[in-house]
């Protein structure tokens, strides 16, 4: 994978999962209008978390999930 795909895959992987744990923890206490302040709050952390994991050796956040649930490890 070329990497400037693997920064904006891992970039739409922690946008998309602080975004959707954030409005759903909102929504359920009760918070009404809070989308835009949710979206700006989560492109932040994206950001900052694909600037961090852009230094971190193997940084494909989505192939590491993958490769933790997959059954294909060997282990004795």
């Amino acid at each position: 994978m070329k990497t400037i795909g693997k920064h904006f895959l891992n970039f739409l992987y922690f946008f998309l999962s602080y975004f959707c744990f954030l409005y759903l923890f909102e929504l359920i206490f009760g918070q009404k209008e809070i989308f835009f302040q949710t979206l700006h709050a989560a492109l932040i952390f994206a950001s900052l978390m694909t600037f961090f994991s852009m230094f971190i050796k193997n940084n494909n956040a989505i192939l590491n999930i993958y490769n933790l649930f997959s059954k294909r490890e060997n282990r004795k």
